[in-house]
């Protein structure tokens, strides 16, 4: 049988929580795990994983296997029991949730709520959940993200375990009152563009980094093509189809492993095309993705880059922010916007995406009058 050590130690001034778990079997290979963590939750979740982990290793492997594909639930479970079991059973399902849904799902893991009975959810203790969620610098539309996915999950498992669901208070019963106290909340809308010279000193400083992807090309592809970050790392050499004068986006928001969407094409402008071939120049094949980079490495090379150009208040989905209201603010409908960001609510671009600038508006009137003054002059000639 394993057993678990927690300590809690300082570390350049700041608290750590190193856990030990060590098995006693003489039969186990591996007799002990160490990690160190900055979160006592997190800390705490690994080492009863680490302990099940350590505790069935001497075991066959087909009883391993039926261990971990078996996991059951009863009336005596916890809510980390419980949300184990729902994400193992997912798995198995042939219409199974959003990637996007269970990564926050497994997030939910590294809190104290997680050791709770349902029986013993009440305000305090969802209460509590919320204000270690916004320690963790999670807003308010986050916190009632998490929560509505609780709900989700709870209501799931309570249709073929109502047992477990029969006492104590419901997640969702709270939400008003967690609402009304400010704990959760909508997004707030960003309004975000780049003013001065911000566009400029960011690229700058992308420039400067000698890596193989042109993260500047990158930039400016962001603005010109309205794409989120996973649909325009998405995009491979195969997908530009010049003589059309398209570029085919296969990666939507909501993509889930049992459907198969179908792809969208979005222009292939002169600015986006110039682009492409200075990138076509220099690329050694012409095969695979455009950028051949993680996503997290792209949001962690711009951070930094935002950062050094001393530019506040802005992060890398801002860029699609900037693209659609440059659009709009040459002259397309939002209609025609929407081509590019693939908005099917286009009152949610209008609010969202449609900020176009004061002087802009007027540069619009200037254009406009002298093709009118224009058109009169051929009239009279």
């Amino acid at each position: 049988m394993a057993y678990i050590e927690l300590k809690e130690k300082m570390a350049r001034g700041k608290k750590k929580y190193k856990v030990r778990v060590r098995e006693k079997s003489k039969e186990a290979f591996i007799k002990s795990k160490t990690k160190t963590f900055s979160c006592e939750r997190q800390a705490k979740s690994w080492g009863i994983s680490t302990k099940l982990e350590l505790e069935i290793q001497h075991l066959p492997p087909k009883v391993i296997n039926t261990i971990e594909n078996n996991i059951a639930i009863t009336k005596h479970s916890t809510i980390g029991a419980i949300i184990r079991y729902f994400l193992t059973e997912n798995d198995k399902s042939p219409k199974p949730y959003s990637k996007s849904y269970i990564s926050a799902l497994k997030q939910i893991l590294e809190y104290d709520i997680t050791y709770l009975h349902p029986s013993q959810l009440n305000w305090e203790s969802v209460r509590s959940f919320c204000l270690d969620r916004k320690s963790n610098g999670a807003g308010e539309a986050t916190i009632a993200i998490n929560i509505s996915i609780l709900t989700t999950a709870f209501k799931t498992i309570g249709k073929f375990h109502k047992d477990i669901f029969s006492h104590g208070v419901t997640i969702e019963s709270l939400r008003p009152l967690l609402k009304n106290q400010g704990y959760i909340g909508k997004s707030n809308v960003r309004y975000r563009r780049l003013v001065n010279n911000e566009e400029e000193r960011i690229k700058a400083q992308l420039q400067i980094d000698n890596s193989k992807i042109d993260y500047a090309a990158l930039f400016e592809l962001y603005i010109l093509t309205c794409q989120r970050r996973s649909a325009l790392l998405a995009v491979k050499w195969e997908d530009i189809l010049w003589d059309e004068e398209l570029i085919r986006i296969t990666t939507h928001k909501k993509t889930r492993r049992d459907i198969q969407y179908p792809p969208r094409f979005i222009p292939l402008t002169e600015d986006i095309k110039e682009i492409l071939i200075n990138l076509k120049d220099k690329a050694t094949q012409l095969k695979g993705r455009v950028f051949p980079v993680a996503p997290g490495t792209v949001t962690k090379k711009f951070t930094q880059a935002i950062s050094l150009a001393i530019v506040d208040n802005y992060v890398l989905h801002d860029l699609r922010t900037e693209g659609a209201s440059r659009l709009m603010e040459l002259g397309l409908t939002i209609k025609e916007t929407a081509g590019f960001t693939g908005h099917q609510d286009l009152e949610v671009l209008n609010k969202i995406y449609g900020h176009i600038k004061v002087n802009k508006i007027g540069d619009r009137y200037k254009i406009l009058k002298a093709q009118l003054k224009d058109a009169q002059i051929r009239n009279i000639i």
